[in-house]
């Protein structure tokens, strides 16, 4: 996959901080973040000192929205409260998230629980009480949230707890034991909908609160330099994502001395038709995609020959770096110009001898010329490519709990064009126009919860608005498939389902091709040819599974080691 997630992720990120940025439950005033990224209107009510409660808070309706800082401004602001919120004491640390390593999306907090009203209780033990416990209690139209608090471990300590429907969220610090209640009103028709079903979503930050600002910087410094000024990545950006991926995928890209001119040096008839480029920027956002996948490469691409002249054909986006959106082809020497100015590390895998026979190019041609050439990018399709199991795709501390409010939550804030999952659940659906929240309720109504609805595999026949939707790996498949590389299992096979992995790892690709002595030299013990890059990659699992029908639909992809996705390799 490739594409620009820069808005959608520095949104995400953003509102986030909004979150972690709260010292009170009066703290939704904060100046760090404009009324944009805040819920609904948060009132505390003074209690006299007979109250049972020990606190008593009321969220109310939706305020009006503002205008957001510029992205330099937002990263002085953050850089700031991070510098103050550093020099706090350090309050007991809370038990560290898994299966993280390092800072980085660390302020994800982890799912406790869903308080159903009038059901019982979401109970959990943390570092900081013993005994915790949030009941939902619907009373005309608004609820009740009870949190028992109870057994405090320390004279300093602090549950920081999240609690969101579909469509809005409440965030708090408790520091205090017993009884605490949020008083949730105004809610829409869509909202206690939701509620009904899918109850209150519990959520519990894990760390303190100069560890969570702490997180969002270090995470938006991985995507920031990168996406923004220059097409070359910064090397303290590309080490940054380097220690990532090593901590957290277990791929560690060791600098590399030499070689990173062999794309030119090479004779191009060393690179022939239907022949896989391995790609990874090193950006925050390829190394974010090949985490969440299990694949080693961010982008994918294909060599073609035609009449005489040799091409890079691909499906990517417009960026700083990149001149062109959508399915397209590019002379290989003005690729790999551009190429070298992005900082693209670039691995070449040739197709096996006998797939190289049966691949038929004028037909794979014919697909791209007559129809590929110039569709948008597959951002409608590209998390479907991706989540294919409730639980099991899921990354770090993210749940498809967190997926499903942050959806319901940014489908009022960021344009309908970054939207890149309402397509594929009206699609789902066979509807057209429904927001987030609506599609919700339709899946509701039907009998389909959220994760039995995005997990419903992809459909290569599925065209959306703007046609069939291809991401990088897809696209790549698809050439294999119109070239007839899928035989009579075809119609069987979705390269919409595929992930890049999926791709390098179909056993078309020559897992220990001959490569020239100019590679070897370069890269010593490796197996394929490095062509460009200052960081070595390596591809565990090329050309190592024969297609079988409906491959890939259901597989997970759970980080560091993705031993799940090994063990079914053969059957998911």
């Amino acid at each position: 996959m490739k594409m620009n997630l820069t808005v959608p992720v520095i949104v995400l990120l953003l509102m986030t901080l909004r979150l972690c940025s709260l010292p009170s439950v009066t703290a939704h005033d904060s100046e760090l973040l404009p009324s944009l990224f805040r819920d609904k209107t948060v009132v505390s009510l003074e209690l006299p000192s007979s109250s049972p409660l020990s606190s008593l808070t009321q969220v109310v309706d939706q305020p009006a929205l503002s205008q957001p800082l510029s992205l330099v401004e937002w990263m002085d602001k953050i850089g700031r409260a991070k510098q103050e919120l550093d020099s706090l004491h350090h309050r007991q640390r809370s038990i560290p998230p898994t299966p993280l390593t390092g800072p980085w999306f660390q302020f994800i907090p982890p799912y406790l629980g869903s308080a159903m009203p009038d059901e019982k209780p979401v109970i959990w033990s943390d570092a900081c009480f013993v005994n915790a416990a949030v009941k939902a209690d619907m009373i005309d139209g608004a609820v009740n949230l009870t949190l028992s608090l109870e057994d405090r471990q320390g004279v300093v300590c602090e549950d920081y707890l999240l609690f969101a429907t579909a469509t809005t969220w409440h965030a708090q610090v408790f520091r205090k034991p017993g009884t605490h209640v949020i008083q949730w009103h105004g809610m829409s028709a869509d909202e206690l909908n939701d509620v009904e079903h899918n109850g209150f979503r519990v959520f519990r930050f894990n760390g303190t609160l100069p560890e969570m600002v702490s997180s969002v910087y270090e995470t938006l410094l991985l995507f920031v330099g990168a996406d923004t000024g220059n097409a070359s990545v910064p090397e303290t950006v590309a080490n940054a994502n380097r220690d990532f991926l090593r901590d957290n995928a277990n791929y560690d890209m060791v600098e590399r001395t030499s070689g990173f001119q062999l794309a030119e040096e090479l004779p191009e008839s060393t690179f022939q038709s239907g022949d896989f480029l391995a790609i990874i920027r090193l950006d925050g956002i390829d190394p974010m995609l090949a985490w969440a996948m299990g694949a080693h490469t961010g982008h994918t691409a294909m060599t073609v020959w035609e009449q005489g002249q040799l091409y890079v054909m691909e499906s990517t986006n417009r960026t700083n770096y990149w001149p062109t959106s959508g399915v397209q082809k590019t002379p290989w020497k003005t690729w790999i110009r551009q190429a070298q100015e992005a900082d693209f590390n670039v691995v070449h895998i040739p197709l096996t001898g006998q797939a190289r026979q049966q691949f038929d190019v004028d037909a794979a041609l014919s697909f791209f010329n007559n129809y590929a050439e110039g569709l948008d990018y597959g951002f409608n399709n590209m998390l479907y490519c991706w989540i294919d199991t409730p639980e099991d795709n899921f990354p770090g501390s993210l749940t498809a709990e967190m997926g499903m409010v942050l959806f319901g939550v940014l489908d009022a804030i960021i344009p309908p064009a970054d939207k890149i999952w309402l397509a594929g659940m009206n699609m789902r659906l066979n509807t057209t126009d429904l927001n987030t929240i609506q599609c919700y309720a339709e899946a509701e109504r039907r009998g389909i919860n959220f994760t039995s609805l995005i997990t419903i595999p992809e459909q290569d026949s599925w065209r959306y608005s703007n046609g069939l939707n291809m991401v990088c790996d897809v696209f790549v498949c698809m050439m294999l498939k119109e070239g007839g590389m899928f035989g009579d299992l075809k119609d069987e096979i979705q390269c919409t389902e595929f992930t890049n992995w999926d791709v390098y790892s179909l056993d078309f690709y020559d897992p220990s091709p001959s490569i020239p002595q100019a590679c070897k030299d370069a890269d010593p013990g490796m197996p394929h040819c490095q062509i460009m890059g200052k960081y070595r990659m390596t591809l565990p699992g090329v050309g190592t599974i024969s297609y079988f029908s409906h491959m890939r639909e259901h597989c997970p992809s759970l980080a560091p080691d993705y031993a799940m996705r090994n063990e079914l390799r053969e059957q998911c």
